[in-house]
């Protein structure tokens, strides 16, 4: 087997990464959007603190 370039290694990481998230996406659409809220508030309270005030705080 020939040694391939870095190029053609990140187009076959890229292929696979898309071939499973495919998959992933078939299989858990409910995970993934969970995933997506876990993302948003995570995001949501880091650019608060970073503003200085809480996230969704009723404080």
């Amino acid at each position: 087997m020939r040694n391939m370039s870095n190029i053609e290694k990140q187009v076959c990481q890229l292929h696979n990464f898309l071939e499973e998230k495919e998959q992933h996406e078939r299989y858990c659409k409910g995970g993934a959007a969970a995933a997506w809220m876990i993302i948003f508030i995570i995001s949501c309270r880091f650019f608060f603190f970073i503003e200085g005030s809480d996230c969704g705080s009723l404080d």
